[in-house]
């Protein structure tokens, strides 16, 4: 008769960290879950209306949501929000400061289901900053200086005639009948502008392509992706325009009036994708 024993077996030290590390993060997802599902039945949902005075001729807006904003005919700010949150009250805060009128909305860190979406109407020859760390962007019909940062979605604008400065790093812009003079820069999608009636603009993306088509001659341009490609389309001007224009990641394609010697100066660059000049109209 043969006798079979049992040897009981000890784990390595490398066994045991990653045993405890496994159960960590095991107990991190779940509580992570179950808070969220906290958070998700819990929810609260309220809507709020304010009327507030500029100062400075300066609107500043930071919030965790969805931001629109458009020219009213009066001189005050007016503000609607909808406030979504679970367990925990979003800070709001509106303060007048010699450099203007501030307008915040957070959600405390690690707060799912929270939100702060708000529509603003606006004197239109406000100067305004906004940045949405929860949400996209939309502006329309402003004449004064325009500012937008996203980094939860992407940025939508249409008829500006004063300076903007778009910044995504959440989505694309794009943008129809700017004026003044324009920089579009993002990381998060494409850029695509039509009906650019700017002298001077600054367009990059890392995240897609570069799409630009003017209705009158610009002054300056800049354009580069190394996300896709570049197509610009420029009305036929008297003395052409000077083009710098190359590609390392596919053709170049310049079939609009070009001399050297021009005051108007293209610029266009991809390391993601053909560069095309095109003459409209």
């Amino acid at each position: 008769m043969s006798e079979i024993g049992t040897r009981s077996r000890t784990l390595s030290r490398a066994q045991k960290v990653l045993l405890a590390v496994g159960g960590v993060a095991a107990f991190v997802l779940i509580a992570g879950a179950a808070w969220t599902l906290v958070n998700l039945f819990g929810q609260t949902t309220y809507q709020r209306d304010l009327t507030l005075t500029p100062t400075a001729g300066r609107l500043r807006i930071d919030t965790t949501g969805a931001i629109t904003i458009k020219p009213g005919s009066g001189p005050e700010v007016r503000v609607h929000e909808t406030v979504r949150y679970g367990l925990r009250r979003p800070r709001l805060a509106e303060t007048s400061t010699p450099d203007g009128l501030v307008l915040h909305a957070g959600c405390d860190w690690l707060t799912p289901n929270c939100s702060i979406d708000a529509v603003v109407t606006v004197p239109a020859e406000l100067t305004v900053d906004a940045r949405s760390s929860g949400g996209d962007i939309t502006v329309s019909g402003l004449t004064g200086a325009v500012q937008l940062d996203s980094s939860g979605g992407g940025i939508t604008v249409s008829g500006l005639t004063g300076p903007a400065q778009l910044h995504s790093s959440g989505g694309g812009i794009t943008a129809t009948g700017l004026a003044g003079a324009v920089q579009l820069d993002s990381s998060g999608g494409g850029v695509r502008a039509t009906g650019l009636r700017a002298t001077q603009v600054e367009a990059r993306s890392s995240g897609g392509d570069v799409v630009l088509a003017f209705d009158t001659a610009p002054d300056r341009v800049v354009a580069d992706s190394s996300g896709g490609g570049v197509r610009i389309g420029l009305p036929r001007v008297e003395g052409g325009y000077s083009v710098n224009a190359d590609s390392s990641g596919g053709g170049t394609h310049t079939d609009v009036p070009t001399d050297p010697q021009s005051q108007r100066q293209i610029e266009a660059h991809s390391s993601g994708g053909d560069v095309r000049l095109e003459t409209t109209g």
